[in-house]
């Protein structure tokens, strides 16, 4: 028989609806800014930091694409977060 996906339709409406709330950003923008100003005082990565150079660190071989990667991922959450909340 044909199967019914309006339970994950709906859901996936509502999480979207949800990005609408300015409230729900808060979390996005604290990560953004700790991973900044981490990179700003330290030079290295938030990850970088609470791992001790392991993960995510900007004092590893990969510090140039690790560094392209933050930046664009900061700059995606702040496109995305402008085109929800308008």
């Amino acid at each position: 028989g044909q199967v019914d996906n309006w339970g994950l339709k709906h859901a996936f409406l509502v999480d979207m609806w949800s990005l609408l709330t300015p409230w729900k950003w808060y979390p996005v923008v604290v990560f953004v800014t700790a991973q900044l100003l981490s990179v700003a005082l330290t030079g290295d990565s938030l990850f970088g930091l609470l791992t001790g150079g392991v993960v995510e660190s900007l004092r590893l071989d990969t510090a140039v694409s690790m560094s392209w990667h933050m930046f664009a991922g900061s700059l995606m959450w702040c496109l995305a977060a402008f085109q929800c909340l308008g």
